[in-house]
């Protein structure tokens, strides 16, 4: 599942949007939202605890896209900013905010497929695990994430609020500045040091009292990397 957030204050250009994504996103499972106005957008950021992993911004409303873009990147600095104008004179402008990608709307069937691979890029490098699950993509914050365990052929995900299972191979899951916070430790576990609070010679053990265990295998390499992550912590 993938929250993305349409600003528009054109009717006619937010429908199109819509159906643009319908289409282009339809592999991530999308929850897309329309918004009016910044005002709207941002009252429900406040309010709702809302919080898009993409916004798809229009730069040319009644209340500047460019100063929205640049609330958005104070309230939910995981968003991914995708701009959408129908002018280029803008097109500087956009490099005082965070984003991904430029469209002009004339252009979005065909430049939406890489604006969307940027953004989650992006989530990769901003350290949210992106998974497949059947049909459908997912994200989860790597701070919320306990383990994964390889069972069999699929990854189960154990995270603070339950699991996820996915095809994917850890490997996968865990390319980009995500994996930065994990350890192989086992032949089927890999354990995110930031909730790892006790290592021994065989097993870890998890801030939730979770035991997960270490194989001479991987033991060495384990200790060295939990006591440097636990320096840094310190």
């Amino acid at each position: 599942m993938l929250t993305i957030a349409i600003c528009d204050d054109e009717a006619l250009h937010r429908q199109n949007t819509m159906n643009v994504l319908l289409r282009h996103a339809a592999a991530y499972d999308p929850v897309l939202r329309e918004f009016e106005s910044p005002a709207t957008l941002l009252a429900a950021i406040e309010k709702e605890r809302y919080a898009p992993e993409i916004a798809f911004l229009d730069i040319q409303m009644e209340e500047n896209g460019i100063a929205l873009a640049q609330t958005i990147n104070r309230r939910c600095p995981s968003c991914a900013v995708i701009f959408l104008t129908s002018y280029l004179n803008f097109a500087t402008e956009v490099y005082e905010t965070k984003h991904v990608y430029f469209i002009l709307k004339e252009q979005l069937e065909e430049r939406v497929d890489a604006a969307l691979a940027r953004a989650l890029q992006q989530m990769r490098d901003e350290k949210v695990l992106v998974y497949r699950s059947g049909s459908s993509l997912g994200t989860i914050p790597a701070r919320e994430i306990l383990y994964l365990e390889r069972v069999l052929r699929q990854t189960r995900i154990m995270t603070m609020k339950g699991e996820v299972w996915s095809k994917e191979e850890p490997a996968k899951l865990l390319q980009g500045a995500v994996g930065e916070r994990f350890v192989r430790c086992h032949q089927s576990y890999w354990v995110n040091l930031e909730k790892a609070k006790v290592w021994n010679r065989a097993e870890f053990t998890l801030e939730d009292g979770t035991r997960i265990p270490i194989s001479r295998t991987y033991r060495s390499e384990a200790q060295a990397l939990f006591f440097k992550h636990l320096g840094r912590r310190l």
